[in-house]
């Protein structure tokens, strides 16, 4: 070493006979170091608390206690500080028990000051070098520890190194599917021009950033909301950015399906109070030939406002309450289902497949959704003999898919769009049924996801995809 690499690095002289500042001092300074001396133990642990200190070079002989005393009290506190124990006469004795207490050097005064300070210099080195490489590795194990996704890219945003939860959050099934590739591969591109602005704020300006609100675009097409705050950092001698994220998905769509249903009830409430006040106002201006009838419809279009009412409560307390997972069998809720609305529906075709018994662990609400689906699809029906078929598929060992196909007109555009986050809401834009909600809320909160397709030639098909428990 010719000069310390940092000029403020300290290193504390602990002596009482003079010698030791007399022969280093001049040399330590000459090499770029800060050199305090002290004459107690004391006064050298105080002052490694207070300050930052590159070593510690001690005598032996101490007033309050010896240098290996003061050697053991300051591993306690900072296991990696190069102490060089220098005794006026070298001993066997003293020598072992340093060594035991963790010693970085011992050199007695009799050795000559080149060997002195040469050991006082390529203690500080292995130290600082031993630093650098600690704190690389305590900055990847923290990285790699913490709950929340957090992400490690270089300038250009070239992934540098992920966390698994940001694994998991981008749906890939390894960290060596991330690091190379580029951040904005993952960001939705509507998101991607805020995204590159601040990469460079970071990068060039060294300037933090967020929490901002932007989406991710997951290789398997699903979109993810995040919080995202980015700060610039330092590794291995480069800038760096380091991103940390908060999947906000869930509040996202929560917020969502609260607004859908306030909207539907809204217009629907308001459709549904029309045609009654208009209904009314016939009779009492006494134009209504057959009040009988006219009272009828009143009395249809009232229950179906209690019904509305009930539904949007229902949804209010699924949403709201987020009831715990049960175990129940596919098989079993499938087969009620069917059951169910065969008896509802005489005038239907409900066909479904037997299979082994599957057991997942879902919302209590989850057979009530498999029934809504087999409902749907024959209200919504054009044919006079609606036909609808449940099928179960199994993609792997831990999921498994249930299929509701029909031959009917399809499920409106509208329909599908209102379940999408990015889509937006308006009186104009509110569905016609809470149906397909009420399976997305219990699905998605069953850990599932439910998915659209078209039957061939004609209707549509629902796939629910959940998690299965053990297998039977």
């Amino acid at each position: 070493m010719g000069v310390a690499t940092n000029p403020s690095e300290l290193v504390v002289l602990v002596e009482q006979s003079g010698n030791l500042s007399r022969r280093l001092k001049t040399a330590l300074v000459t090499d770029g170091y800060e050199v305090t001396t002290v004459d107690t133990a004391s006064e050298c642990i105080r002052l490694a608390e207070q300050r930052s200190v590159a070593g510690v070079v001690s005598e032996y002989a101490l007033p309050d206690f010896d240098g290996v005393n003061l050697l053991r009290s300051i591993r306690i506190s900072n296991p990696t500080l190069p102490f060089i124990l220098v005794p006026t006469e070298g001993s066997e004795s003293i020598a072992g028990e340093a060594i035991a207490a963790g010693v970085s050097g011992y050199v007695p005064q009799a050795d000559d000051t080149k060997t002195v300070l040469s050991r006082i210099r390529a203690d500080i080195d292995n130290r600082n070098s031993s630093l650098d490489e600690e704190s690389h590795h305590r900055y990847q194990r923290l990285v790699q520890m913490a709950p929340a996704p957090i992400n490690i890219f270089d300038e250009a945003g070239t992934t540098i190194w992920g966390n698994d939860a940001v694994v998991e959050l981008l749906g890939l099934e390894s960290r060596y599917e991330l690091v190379g590739r580029s951040i904005f591969e993952f960001i939705h591109p509507d998101d991607r021009p805020v995204a590159r602005q601040e990469l460079e704020t970071v990068i060039d300006e060294k300037d933090s950033v967020g929490p901002t609100a932007m989406k991710l675009l997951r290789p398997d097409d699903q979109v993810r909301h995040i919080q995202v705050a980015t700060a610039i950092g330092s590794y291995l001698g480069g800038d760096i950015g380091q991103a940390i994220i908060l999947d906000v998905t869930e509040r996202e769509e929560f917020a969502r399906q609260l607004a859908v249903l306030s909207t539907w009830l809204r217009h629907n409430i308001r459709n549904e109070m029309n045609i009654v006040h208009g209904i009314a106002g016939e009779l009492r201006e006494e134009n209504v030939p057959r009040v009988g009838e006219s009272a009828t419809a009143i009395q249809a279009h009232v229950e179906h406002l209690v019904d509305q009412a009930d539904r949007g409560q229902e949804m209010v307390e699924l949403l709201v309450g987020k009831p715990p997972l049960v175990s129940l069998s596919v098989t079993s809720a499938i087969d009620d289902q069917i059951q169910t609305k065969q008896t509802e529906y005489p005038h239907a075709e409900i066909d479904g497949v037997q299979e082994a018994t599957v057991e997942i662990e879902a919302t209590p609400q989850f057979p009530k959704a498999i029934g809504e689906l087999i409902e749907n699809a024959i209200e919504h029906n054009d044919t006079e003999t609606p036909h609808v078929q449940v099928e179960l598929e199994r993609p792997d060992q831990t999921t498994i898919g249930i299929r509701v196909r029909d031959d009917g007109p399809g499920i409106p555009a509208v329909e599908k769009e209102l379940l999408r986050l990015e889509q937006p809401i308006d009186q104009l834009n509110h569905g016609s049924g809470l149906g397909l909600l009420f399976v997305h809320s219990v699905v998605t909160q069953s850990d599932g996801s439910l998915r659209f397709g078209e039957n061939k030639p004609r209707g549509s098909v629902v796939t629910v995809t959940v998690p299965t428990e053990l297998d039977n």
